[in-house]
């Protein structure tokens, strides 16, 4: 066994040898730092995911019911808050924002219960930047 091991060894560096002759080229190497430093500043740029608030509106059935809802959301909220229409299995569901602190949650959903009298505040997983 050991010596099929020393033939295939040997022909394998022989065989190298011959083919590359030995030498070991390194290409592009300026492209994959690149692409590797690229890789790193969008991983420490990305979005993660932190507990905070979302501020509920609406639930349907329908993707196109949730988008007309949404549409006359944004017509009442727009421009201090905005609709975000979330698919949770089976349903659509209409939030507004995504806050990260008790504090900013509660402004918003007192602004908003005034115009959606069911809105309900609701503590869920939100995406927020790595820098905040």
């Amino acid at each position: 066994m050991s010596l099929k091991i020393c033939i295939f060894c040997g022909l394998s560096l022989f065989g190298g040898c011959l083919y590359g002759q030995g030498k070991v080229t390194i290409i592009a190497e300026d492209a994959v730092l690149q692409a590797e430093n690229h890789r790193q500043q969008k991983r420490s740029a990305d979005d993660h995911e932190v507990l905070g608030y979302r501020i509920f509106i609406g639930m349907f059935s329908t993707r196109s019911q949730a988008l007309e809802f949404k549409v006359q959301a944004d017509e009442k909220l727009l421009p201090d808050y905005e609709s975000q229409v979330v698919y949770d299995e089976p349903n659509f569901k209409v939030y507004v924002g995504q806050y990260a602190s008790t504090t900013e949650a509660d402004a918003a959903y007192a602004d908003v219960k005034k115009l959606f009298h069911n809105a309900k505040k609701i503590r869920m997983a939100i995406k927020v930047k790595k820098n905040q």
